[in-house]
C-alpha cells in the first residue's frame, strides 16, 4: 500500500508491509540479550530511490527491528547487521532512520521484546520513493 505525503514541498511516500509473528514462525538468538527463542520474520527490503527511509513498526506487541546488508543469517545474527531498534519508539515500536541505495539487498528483521511472543504487525517504510517489502522464507 502507498500513500504520499508532502513535508516542506519535498515529497515523502509512505509504503506499508503487514504481517503476523505466529507460533510456527522461526525463531534465533537476539543479538542484544543472547537468549533464544525470539520469533522473527525476515523482509527483504528493496529501494527504488537513493535514500533517506525511516521503518517504522506498529503492533500490539513490543517489537524490534533490525536491518542487514546482503544476507541475514539466524544462527549468527551479528554478521552484517546495519542498525537496530529496540522498541525504544512510541508505545514501544522500533524506528530505523537509514540511508538506503538501489542495487542493495537489505533484510529487515521484525521480532519481539520477549520471547515466544505472537502477534500481528506491520512496518511502515517513509522516504524519496516506494518500499517493496518481500517476505523471506527460511527452512
Amino acid at each position: 500500500m502507498l500513500f504520499f505525503h508532502s513535508i516542506d514541498n519535498a515529497p515523502v511516500i509512505e509504503s506499508i508491509y503487514s504481517s503476523t509473528v505466529t507460533e510456527n514462525t522461526l525463531t534465533f538468538v537476539r543479538t542484544d540479550c543472547g537468549k533464544l527463542n525470539y520469533c522473527y520474520e525476515a523482509i527483504e527490503v528493496e529501494v527504488l530511490e537513493n535514500g533517506c527511509y525511516n521503518l517504522v513498526g506498529n503492533s500490539t506487541i513490543d517489537t524490534h527491528g533490525y536491518i542487514y546488508k546482503d544476507h541475514f543469517n539466524p544462527m549468527v545474527p551479528s554478521i552484517n547487521i546495519l542498525a537496530e531498534n529496540w522498541g525504544g519508539y512510541h508505545d514501544d515500536q522500533f524506528e530505523l532512520e537509514i540511508s538506503l541505495l538501489i542495487n542493495t539487498k537489505y533484510i529487515l528483521v521484525v521480532t519481539t521484546f520477549d520471547p515466544k511472543v505472537t502477534g500481528v504487525f506491520s512496518v511502515n517504510a517513509t522516504g524519496p520513493n516506494s518500499v517493496n517489502f518481500n517476505r523471506i522464507k527460511y527452512l
